[in-house]
């Protein structure tokens, strides 16, 4: 499979199957298209997904999630753990510090390039 870069078509999971799925509202997994990378956290950067349909969380409705590595030493491949944060805007391309910020989606997640 190939490694995650800009275009790139991905699924996204819950790890973990004993906590509540409230993003995925019954389905087996939420499908978008990787938009672009901005600064992470750590060294990698971070992904842009824009997603297929809308998800709420909180006060938050949107199609924009921003994945971070679990992992700091954790490069982007074809299928890895996640954070992801949902936004209802597009990020700046600034580190998660100095940027506006959305709602902590999913602390445990995986993604998996699906094209």
């Amino acid at each position: 499979m190939p490694s995650l870069k800009e275009g790139s078509r991905i699924k996204l999971f819950k790890k973990n199957k004993v906590k509540s799925d409230h993003w995925l509202k019954g389905k087996n997994h939420i499908s978008g298209t990787v938009l672009c990378f901005i600064p992470g956290q750590h060294e990698a950067p971070s992904a842009v997904i824009k997603l297929d349909q809308t998800v709420e969380c909180e006060q938050i409705k949107g199609n924009i999630l921003i994945l971070e590595l679990r992992y700091i030493d954790s490069k982007w491949s074809s299928r890895s753990e996640v954070h992801m944060e949902l936004c209802d805007f597009i990020p700046e391309p600034r580190r998660w510090e100095e940027r506006r910020q959305g709602i902590t989606l999913e602390r445990n997640a995986v993604y998996e390039v699906s094209d």
